[in-house]
């Protein structure tokens, strides 16, 4: 009987400690459900997206849109650009493609609707190639260059908009596309021609300022997308051709079209 009892208790003590080792891996169990389930709300765990491309739309038209998506868009600052229409997004932060998640903020930097009043860069003493920076960093444009007899080579002598001249610390509409008078030297030397073919727009630009001419250029398809930058354009055609040696007043011819 006394042995018996025993046996009894033994088997008690063992299905009670196996019993409470069940109920405590079973607790952390749930417990690390739990946390996971939490962790998954909280992180919106599987709910993330592909940001979409909001690029040329209306503010209130991306707005509505990241509205339905759970999303926040605010609009972060203004930059001039002629890539898209007034008062429409130029890009987002973060940019199109990124992951994102329900209750993001979602920036955009928009072409303002009216566009600003800047102050001409002075001109006293500067150089085209300074002059022409000074002017872009402004969100001006450079239309077109007068070269003109003068004793220093590439000095900036004047400007003007709209055949009028302009002066330094004058107002005048960010984006605004202007002539340079420019001096080329007391004498026209001889130019040999660049070779211009193969080179990106903006690159070629500088090369025929090089050699203080100017040039017209011909898109492909006879129309210019101003969505598309100047280094996004290759030149397929030049006249004069490169190489030839030439004097005198004359502009220099080139043919661009999309890079592939």
């Amino acid at each position: 009987m006394e042995i018996y009892t025993i046996m009894n208790i033994k088997n008690w003590f063992i299905n009670a400690y196996t019993i409470s080792l069940v109920a405590a891996a079973g607790i952390v169990l749930l417990l690390i459900l739990g946390v996971k389930s939490w962790l998954n709300d909280y992180t919106l765990h599987g709910q993330e997206f592909d940001l979409p491309s909001y690029r040329g739309l209306k503010v209130e038209e991306a707005q509505a849109d990241l509205k339905s998506k759970g999303l926040v868009g605010v609009v972060f600052d203004s930059i001039y650009t002629s890539a898209v229409d007034p008062g429409c997004i130029i890009e987002t932060s973060p940019v199109s493609g990124c992951k994102v998640k329900p209750g993001r903020t979602i920036y955009f930097h928009v072409r303002p609707r009216n566009p600003r009043m800047v102050s001409l860069p002075d001109y006293n003493s500067v150089q085209l190639r300074q002059y022409i920076n000074s002017l872009e960093g402004k969100g001006l444009k450079l239309k077109d260059i007068k070269f003109v007899t003068y004793e220093h080579k590439d000095l900036v002598l004047g400007v003007e908009l709209d055949g009028k001249p302009v002066v330094k610390n004058q107002k005048i509409k960010e984006g605004s596309a202007v002539v340079l008078k420019v001096g080329r030297g007391k004498e026209m030397e001889d130019v040999e021609m660049p070779v211009l073919v193969g080179m990106n727009f903006e690159q070629a630009k500088y090369k025929i300022f090089d050699v203080q001419r100017t040039y017209t250029v011909t898109y492909e398809g006879g129309k210019h997308d101003p969505s598309v930058a100047d280094r996004d354009y290759i030149v397929y055609a030049q006249s004069p051709e490169a190489h030839v040696k030439l004097n005198g007043e004359f502009r220099i011819n080139i043919s661009v079209k999309k890079r592939k």
